[in-house]
């Protein structure tokens, strides 16, 4: 499993506590060059073959809270939303755009306060959002341990743990 794909992390005991490519790099395509469209459309048809249609976001629309972050001061634009589902779709994803030097910004819950999970406004990049991958892989009341998904929520992780009689200590504004 890939660190990027899953987390464990440490808890503690809560009985009796009280408690959640096929062109060119897109780095030489621009927004409103002759080739950008046709290229555009190629790279989110591969993409659709690997995560699905309705998981490549292109719209302005769809794609509208992707790309400002939390506090809304940072805006950017992306070729797509990806929202991959698994592992092996995020391994496929970062592969196909590494053979195409497309840059990936990847995104959990967007709450970051300095825009690090905000495209540029270069509209070439695509944002991996984790949101998608949700699973609680494993939990470990022996070794105090939770093996969770990258889109797991800080909500979801606690309850995970507390319905295990676990405790994980862990509060923030984000949940």
């Amino acid at each position: 499993m890939s660190a990027y794909a899953n987390t464990t992390t440490q808890m503690g005991d809560a009985r009796g506590a009280e408690a959640s490519r096929d062109s060119a790099p897109a780095s030489r395509i621009h927004a409103g060059s002759a080739d950008h469209g046709a290229v555009a459309g190629a790279h989110l048809a591969a993409l659709a073959a690997i995560v699905g249609d309705a998981h490549v976001l292109s719209s302005e629309a769809d794609q509208a809270r992707y790309l400002t972050d939390w506090r809304r001061r940072y805006v950017g634009r992306a070729l797509a939303v990806v929202r991959p589902a698994d592992v092996s779709e995020v391994a496929r994803v970062l592969r196909w755009c590494g053979e195409r030097s497309i840059a990936i910004v990847p995104q959990g819950g967007n709450t970051g306060l300095v825009g690090g999970a905000t495209p540029d406004d270069s509209g070439a990049q695509i944002v991996l959002s984790t949101e998608r991958m949700t699973s609680i892989r494993a939990i470990d009341p022996g070794n105090d341990t939770i093996t969770v998904d990258a889109g797991c929520t800080l909500a979801a992780v606690p309850a995970a743990a507390h319905a295990a009689e676990r405790l994980f200590p862990l509060s923030l504004a984000s949940e």
